[in-house]
């Protein structure tokens, strides 16, 4: 029984054991299947097919080796020193579709790869990038596979590639356009230390502006620039050419564009010819020292004008039944002239070889109108001053123009100076519309103070405003008044309409122990108050305690106590003015001041 659990710990480690066993065993490869791995993992002995996975791809480098696919390892892969897709003659007659796994490749030095081996050309998918990952390549030819440049490879990354050609020769059925590479694949050319020979033909190219960097960075002595559509070659005037092979020939694609203005034409209204002038096209494309020379007529009947403005060639030599007149041709507000022409440009200084045969274009030329002087447009107060920014139209001679006029608030249009709408001419024109400032509305608030009988208290106060602004009103204070009742809104706008606000008032009951006020002019406001009297506070003892305190309480029956502060205290009224009371209080004064010294004399 003890040996149960050791018999149970064997058996564990031995299923462990075998299945270890099992997983650790190198994987058998059928033909064609693809395994993953990992760059670190891959030696010489790894099959083929492990970083190779475009089938396609797979059976033509196992063609080439001359060995089964299955039997291919990465090491053979690094013994091909050339390489062509397809094979001539082989049995493998497409394209693959991707390139993965040509790295490996990294003894090859030449690559061929021409879709018009290819039974059925090249995907439309293809992916050429990996070529780019092939340090070791020194010559690289792509012919018939049409993709546009962004899915051409990096050339830049080859620094040992000494020969690159691109081909793109063949002329699309009718209506047809095969995708082609254009100026953009320069930028994939630069910084090339080894590059000698540079071939691109039947491209879309039309432009060599990159050009002299490439050569700045290449020692380039073969440029074949054959079969695209270039039309100025006046970038090679700026590289150093000498004993260069160059051919530019065939440009039969390449299109030239003209703005000539009118004034610079001349139409024969007896022959119907319009004439070119040839240093009106010089300029354009100018190779090395300008020299160049049309062969092609610069001269042209008009009589064949069609609605469309574009002169058609006949079979009579641009004859006509209906010619074109002096003034018809005046009022052409463009036209555009077609006509093929063959430029021969000299041979540069220096070069080994020049070709540049049957280059033909196709021409057009603009023909624009003289350009007239601008109309400037103002929009002015009647002061002179602008309300807004002056416009400038322009356009050319007899071009229409019209102007129209901006609405300003709180002005109104008053006149216009000069021609609203017209034509353009020789001669500047100005357009000035002028405004007058509207007067505001005006808005009238009535303020009244009144009783409650209606009666004015105060004159009426008239507000007056813009309508649409605020106003205030206030109440004033008025003497036996006190403020009852508003009627209208202390605060608003003006309108349109007038408003009255009444400030309406009652007035107060009258206060038999007060007589009036009566202000004379000799009063000093603040120093005393009407029918009261300020005693010192050291005569209150001597004065009779008779004196009678008057409460400013509603209940003037309240008597209260004496107190030793400044109070004020008024006579029994007795009807006589405020003078004669204090003319007898200073009376009492002095008798009581005699009387004090008489006394202590007597003592």
């Amino acid at each position: 029984m003890q040996n149960k659990p050791n018999l149970k710990l064997s058996l564990i480690i031995g299923i462990l054991l075998a299945v270890t066993g099992i997983i650790g065993q190198p994987l058998v490869v059928q033909a064609n299947q693809v395994v993953a791995q990992n760059a670190s993992e891959i030696t010489d002995q790894t099959p083929m097919t492990a970083v190779v996975p475009d089938q396609t791809f797979q059976q033509i480098l196992a063609e080439r080796l001359d060995k089964p696919v299955e039997a291919v390892t990465v090491g053979d892969l690094a013994t091909i020193s050339y390489l062509e897709i397809p094979i001539w003659g082989g049995k493998i007659k497409q394209l693959p579709q991707n390139f993965e796994g040509i790295q490996y490749l990294n003894h090859l030095n030449r690559l061929n790869i021409a879709a018009a081996l290819a039974s059925d050309g090249a995907p439309d998918d293809i992916d050429l990038s990996k070529i780019a990952d092939i340090p070791s390549l020194q010559n690289l030819e792509i012919s018939g596979i049409f993709v546009p440049s962004e899915r051409m490879p990096d050339f830049s990354k080859l620094t040992n590639l000494d020969t690159l050609a691109l081909y793109q020769l063949i002329t699309a059925a009718p209506g047809y356009e095969y995708q082609k590479i254009d100026n953009q694949i320069f930028e994939k050319m630069m910084g090339l230390p080894n590059l000698t020979s540079l071939t691109i033909e039947g491209t879309n190219i039309d432009s060599i502006a990159a050009l002299p960097a490439i050569k700045a960075s290449s020692p380039l002595t073969k440029l074949d620039l054959s079969e695209n559509k270039i039309s100025d070659f006046s970038p090679l005037g700026t590289m150093n050419l000498q004993g260069m092979d160059i051919d530019i020939s065939l440009q039969k694609w390449g299109s030239r564009y003209y703005e000539i203005p009118r004034s610079s034409l001349h139409y024969d209204q007896q022959t119907h010819l319009l004439t070119i002038p040839a240093d009106q096209l010089r300029g354009i494309g100018t190779l090395f020292n300008g020299e160049k020379s049309w062969m092609g007529k610069l001269a042209y009947d008009l009589g064949s004008l069609d609605i469309s403005g574009e002169l058609k060639e006949t079979d009579d030599g641009w004859q006509t039944d209906q010619p074109l007149t002096q003034s018809q041709f005046s009022q052409l507000s463009s036209l555009s002239v077609r006509f093929n022409g063959n430029l021969d440009l000299p041979t540069p200084p220096g070069v080994n070889s020049f070709q540049q045969g049957n280059n033909i274009f196709a021409n057009y030329i603009t023909i624009e109108p003289d350009a007239g002087q601008p109309v400037t447009v103002y929009y002015r107060d009647e002061n002179g001053d602008d309300l807004a920014p002056a416009e400038t139209l322009t356009g050319s001679v007899g071009q229409n123009y019209q102007t129209t006029a901006k609405e300003f608030p709180d002005y109104q249009l008053k006149k216009v100076a000069g021609n609203t709408t017209g034509q353009f001419s020789e001669q500047p024109q100005t357009v000035t519309y002028v405004y007058t400032k509207q007067q505001a509305d005006q808005g009238t608030v009535t303020v009244k103070y009144q009783d409650a009988h209606g009666q004015d208290l105060l004159p009426p106060l008239t507000l007056t405003g813009q309508v649409g602004t605020d106003y205030q009103t206030t109440a004033c204070e008025i003497p036996n008044y006190k403020l009852r009742t508003v009627q209208g809104s202390q605060l608003g706008k003006f309108t349109s309409d007038e408003q009255t606000i009444i400030y309406q008032y009652e007035q107060l009951a009258s206060d038999p122990f007060k007589p009036e006020p009566t202000p004379t002019p000799t009063d000093e406001p603040g120093n005393q108050k009407p029918g009261l009297l300020q005693v010192p506070e050291s005569l209150l003892e001597t004065i009779d305690n008779s004196l009678t305190e008057v409460s400013t309480k509603k209940h003037p029956q309240q008597t209260r106590a004496p107190r030793r502060t400044k109070h004020w205290w008024r006579l029994p009224q007795t009807g006589a003015a405020p003078v004669t009371i204090v003319v007898g209080l200073v009376g009492i004064v002095m008798l009581v001041g005699v009387t004090g010294l008489w006394w202590r004399n007597r003592k």
